[in-house]
């Protein structure tokens, strides 16, 4: 009798388990859900309830009005977190492309996408907007933009602020450069300068040495022709439309420490 009381209290265990495991499967560890797409003239989904109606009627106008002098589409879409089952990129990703933002032919779309409590944001940039929002430009945006806003709790602001800024990129308006990528481009020009004064010295040096001029002559034409060979390699009422996404964009997020959410 003992052995079949043991088996019995096995098998209880052994069914517990599976129940707590499927339980747990079907919970936490379930997919984010994707929200139903917005109308177009609306295009905004705030699940944390960070935006009043007045404020999504505002922004919502705002697209709109760019939208029919533009045509391409902005959406906007706030969620508490993210969960553990997607990573911020893959989950905007998947957004952009079941709602369809920006239209089918030109894919001129954007997303902006803000995990508010996991303080993680993202710009997901349609196939057609890539030239104009680039992955920098998209990068500034949220960093010198959307972020400062966030940090202080304006929440409103950064994505009115954000929207207008992704509105400039789109009209060719917002061709700045910031501090670092000013300092890239200043540390690339004193590296060519300094090159260029090293084949000035090493010319002199030769010529100075007695060497032939032709053979003078054709090193000088071989790095010439080395150079422009680099640089021309160098400088090489209704809903979303259906546009296409490939992943191009920026993400980004913000921290404070006393910021309640």
């Amino acid at each position: 009798m003992r052995w079949r009381s043991l088996a019995v209290g096995l098998v209880g265990l052994s069914v517990s388990a599976i129940l707590f495991g499927w339980l747990l499967s079907g919970t936490a560890f379930a997919k984010l859900q994707i929200p139903a797409a917005p109308p177009l003239d609306r295009p905004i989904v705030d699940q944390t309830k960070t935006l009043s109606n007045e404020d999504v009627s505002r922004i919502s106008n705002l697209i709109n009005a760019e939208r029919q002098k533009k045509s391409f589409q902005i959406g906007v879409l706030m969620i508490p977190t993210l969960g553990s089952d997607d990573s911020l990129e893959e989950y905007s990703l998947k957004v952009a492309r079941q709602w369809g933002i920006g239209d089918k032919k030109k894919s001129n779309g954007v997303l902006l996408l803000i995990a508010k409590n996991d303080r993680k944001m993202r710009i997901e940039v349609g196939n057609g907007m890539e030239g104009l929002l680039t992955d920098a430009r998209a990068s500034q945006i949220i960093r010198n933009t959307i972020t400062p806003k966030f940090r202080s709790g304006d929440y409103t602001g950064g994505v009115e602020a954000g929207v207008k800024r992704i509105i400039d990129a789109a009209e060719g308006k917002d061709q700045s450069v910031d501090s670092e990528d000013m300092e890239s481009i200043i540390s690339l020009i004193f590296i060519i300068v300094l090159i260029f004064i090293v084949v000035i010295i090493a010319t002199r040096k030769g010529s100075r040495s007695g060497k032939r001029r032709s053979n003078r002559w054709w090193w000088i034409g071989g790095i010439g022709s080395g150079g422009s060979s680099n640089s021309s390699g160098s400088s090489s009422g209704g809903s979303f439309g259906g546009g296409g996404f490939s992943g191009g964009g920026a993400s980004g997020g913000w921290e404070n420490s006393n910021l309640r959410i």
